[in-house]
């Protein structure tokens, strides 16, 4: 929607000043006429999203446009979505200055009211990644680029967390955070300790370093909007932690998505997870049975098909108003058999309105008229989105004949899942097709196809 109004903004803009505010002068030159009051009204908006050499050419209309770009960019760079790196910022600030980071800068007053970010008066920064040495970041924009007013630094991209978890000094807990965060632990060289000797190793050769209760201090300091969870391949230092609540507990109030990438989710997670009120987005990992994971309240001997409405029940996810996107997909075990019938699953989210997106990656739907195991979603008409694995596709795509309410559908090749698509049936369903509007094909993480 906001993309809407600042094209029609910008065609209006251009309308304006091709066609009815072009007035000729004495000179029979053109005069460019707009209203100034129009203009600072939704200057705001044409500014989202810019790159930097936009904003300087913006800057240069009027005074009026310098003082307000200069405003966003000093005190709410977030709002207008303005993010760049770590080196990038040190090299703007101390550009024409001294050439180098190790002066203090001593810039002349004069020049610096006309510089477009008032560095000295910024209170928090926001940076897609740090590009520098982590450690000398803050006495470098404090000590060395004179920012004495800033507060935070705010990292926006994934940090990569693989072989320290210590955890900040308290000169920096609450100076740094970072909106993503990608968590590796493996079973000898990166293990998730918070502090020295956190782990009983004694007891961890009784019961495994699976199955120690991990603190998870070392995730308070950086207080993350969303994490992705994984470790080693399952042929080397492999290492699928079952206690994982603590995550929840100590990571931040501002924990808004949760991906288990390579690695199983313990079932007492799943279920706090969907009773945790900031999670929006969830992406999970079941296998066929849970005697992989040890967990307190479930029969670790019993199918997982006898334990699925207990935990979608006990997670009381029907009721839950804040999930926006749920994920279920394979087990990260080879030997694991995969569930070919998701009826169950979601007749118990019937009655649940906050669900958009829905990943049914876990379950394998392949024999002939299987999509009718998806009719109940027809009576969830909020989902507008679903994920299956490739080998699915066909009987997927045909639940979509039927329901108009899909509009996207993402055909997912999980290295996990040991499936294979199918290239015909694309073409088939594009004949057939009335109401899909997305049809895409993830190659990988990084590689999507969009089909339709």
């Amino acid at each position: 929607m906001l993309y809407k109004i600042i094209s029609f903004i910008l065609f209006f803009l251009k309308y304006i000043f091709n066609n009815k505010s072009s007035k000729t002068n004495n000179n029979g030159d053109d005069k460019i006429k707009l209203n100034p009051l129009i203009f600072n009204e939704i200057l705001p908006l044409i500014i989202i999203n810019q790159s930097f050499t936009r904003l300087i050419e913006l800057s240069l209309i009027s005074k009026s446009a310098f003082t307000s770009i200069q405003y966003y960019l000093t005190y709410k760079q977030d709002s207008i979505n303005y993010y760049t790196d770590s080196k990038s910022i040190l090299k703007y600030i101390t550009k024409n200055q001294f050439g180098s980071f190790n002066k203090k800068e001593t810039s002349n007053i004069n020049n610096y009211k006309y510089r477009l970010i008032q560095y000295k008066d910024v209170e928090n920064l926001f940076i897609t990644k740090i590009t520098t040495d982590f450690d000398e970041l803050k006495p470098m924009l404090i000590g060395l680029c004179g920012c004495d007013k800033l507060k935070k630094v705010t990292v926006i991209d994934d940090y990569n967390q693989i072989t320290s978890y210590r955890n900040l000094d308290d000169y920096d807990v609450s100076f740094f955070q970072f909106d993503k965060l990608y968590l590796y632990w493996d079973y000898h060289q990166s293990i998730p300790e918070s502090y020295e000797n956190e782990v009983d190793y004694q007891e961890a050769s009784v019961t495994g370093l699976s199955y120690i209760k991990f603190s998870f201090d070392f995730l308070k300091p950086y207080k993350p909007k969303k994490l992705k969870i994984t470790t080693a391949d399952i042929s080397t230092d492999f290492l699928n932690i079952a206690y994982l609540n603590n995550i929840l507990i100590k990571a931040s109030a501002r924990l808004e998505s949760v991906d288990f990438q390579y690695h199983d989710t313990p079932p007492s997670f799943f279920i706090q997870a969907i009773q945790t009120p900031t999670i929006k987005s969830l992406s999970v990992r079941f296998s066929s049975l849970y005697n992989s994971i040890i967990d307190d309240e479930l029969d670790v001997n019993s199918p997982i098909e006898l334990h699925k409405k207990s935990l979608i029940i006990k997670s009381d996810l029907k009721n839950n108003k804040t999930l926006k996107k749920l994920k279920f997909k394979h087990s990260i075990y080879p030997h694991y058999s995969t569930n070919s019938n998701p009826s169950e699953l979601l007749n118990d989210l019937l009655g649940n309105i906050a669900l958009n997106k829905l990943g049914l990656e876990w379950f394998t739907l392949t024999q002939p008229n299987s999509h009718q195991l998806l009719s109940p979603l027809l009576k969830l008409p909020n989902i507008t989105t679903l994920y299956c694995n490739s080998s699915s596709a066909e009987q997927f795509l045909s639940h979509c004949l039927e329901n108009p309410n899909i509009q996207t559908l993402n055909v997912i090749n999980d290295d996990f899942a040991n499936t294979m698509g199918t290239e015909n049936i694309y073409q088939i369903f594009l004949k057939k097709n009335k109401t899909l509007k997305n049809l895409i094909f993830n190659a990988s993480e990084n590689k999507k196809i969009k089909i339709l």
